[in-house]
């Protein structure tokens, strides 16, 4: 194996793991925004482009974390008194 498909192999895993924590903050917010359950989200997170280039067991793995332990972690934000709601509207009133 030579010097440069050793940093592509590690290059390309590394991009996996990210694009899998992308897909599951896409999924968490879609989950709490829609009050939808977590067997539609798996389902339709698949037919996202970035899907394909994920680690998916990463993906897997991490979700089923936040979702089983969701009630602690909005605990866990609410001690912590944090708004979300700023860094919601930010975005939304640039184009305003």
């Amino acid at each position: 194996m030579t010097l440069d498909s050793k940093v592509n192999s590690r290059k390309k895993k590394i991009n996996n793991r990210r694009k899998s924590r992308e897909l599951v903050m896409k999924s968490v917010y879609r989950g709490l925004v829609n009050q939808i359950d977590i067997t539609q989200i798996k389902k339709d997170i698949q037919e996202d482009p970035d899907f394909i280039r994920a680690d998916q067991d990463l993906y897997e793995e991490m979700l089923s974390g936040v979702f089983k332990n969701l009630d602690s972690l909005k605990q866990e934000i609410k001690l912590n008194n944090y708004n979300p709601l700023p860094a919601i509207k930010a975005p939304l009133s640039v184009g305003i």
